[in-house]
């Protein structure tokens, strides 16, 4: 997306870059730190909405279905490339952990098709996991942001 939008020049510099800070933790030799991450996202929905999380906790779903979501910053999973844009603009304009914040966002965002169906992992899982194209992304932006700003990653809140 960056070579697309940049050219061959000024996405290498920009992605050098990235490399060292939002991206770092995603080109380790293991997963360690983007799953640590996506460890927040459960947290972070439950500082908002309990049963959500406990729902989510209950059928043993985890967070795997973001793994994508934040290593390609939704890239992988949405197909019109304006809101790849603007997701991009987003994050690079954002802490590194933003794409977490968006990732609780959009899940709460679909609480009631999360709900909806049978407590139990791969039910959970596929809802999760197939993001709808047609989210309204101004609105989420904005929810990921209050999230961040109400709590950030070092809020003592969102490790309990």
């Amino acid at each position: 997306t960056l070579y697309y939008v940049l050219g061959e020049r000024l996405a290498g510099v920009l992605m050098s870059r990235l490399c060292t800070s939002h991206l770092s933790s995603h080109i380790r030799q293991n997963l360690d730190e983007t799953s640590a991450q996506m460890g927040l996202i459960v947290p972070l929905v439950s500082q908002k909405s309990v049963d959500l999380a406990d729902f989510i906790q209950q059928s043993e779903a985890g967070t795997m279905f973001s793994l994508s979501w934040i290593i390609t910053w939704f890239a992988y999973v949405m197909t019109d490339e304006d809101v790849i844009y603007r997701l991009y603009d987003v994050f690079l304009t954002s802490p590194p952990l933003m794409p977490v914040y968006m990732s609780a966002a959009i899940v709460l965002h679909r609480k009631r098709d999360i709900m909806a169906v049978e407590c139990e992992l791969s039910s959970v899982h596929q809802v999760l996991h197939r993001l709808p194209q047609d989210l309204p992304l101004d609105m989420l932006i904005r929810h990921a942001c209050d999230l961040l700003q109400e709590f950030p990653p070092a809020s003592s809140r969102l490790c309990q």
